[in-house]
C-alpha cells in the first residue's frame, strides 16, 4: 500500500469547478478554498485531470484510484456526501 496526500487550492479570482467521478458530482471552489485529498492505494492512485468547459471555464476532474480515498472540503468527505445523495 502507498499513501498520497495533497491539497487542491483555488488561487484564481474566479470559481473553479471540481468534478468528482465516477458519479460526476460538481463542487464549486471559490477563491482561497481548499480540498484535501488522502489516497491509500495498491496499484492505481487517484487521477486528477485539468480541462476546460465548452465556455472556457477551468475544471478539475477527480477519479478515485483502487484504494481508500477521502476528498475533504470544509471537513466533509465529498465521496461520502455523494454516496449519501445517490442512495436517496
Amino acid at each position: 500500500m502507498q499513501n498520497t496526500r495533497f491539497i487542491l487550492r483555488n488561487d484564481d479570482d474566479k470559481c473553479l469547478t471540481l468534478n468528482v467521478e465516477p458519479e460526476s458530482h460538481f463542487v464549486e471552489m471559490a477563491q482561497g478554498e481548499e480540498v484535501v485529498v488522502s489516497d491509500t492505494f495498491d496499484k492505481s492512485p487517484s487521477t486528477l485531470r485539468f480541462s476546460r468547459t465548452d465556455s472556457g471555464e477551468a475544471m478539475l476532474t477527480f477519479w478515485p484510484g483502487d484504494g481508500e480515498v477521502r476528498v475533504l472540503k470544509d471537513g466533509v468527505d465529498l465521496l461520502d456526501l455523494i454516496a449519501t445523495t445517490a442512495a436517496v
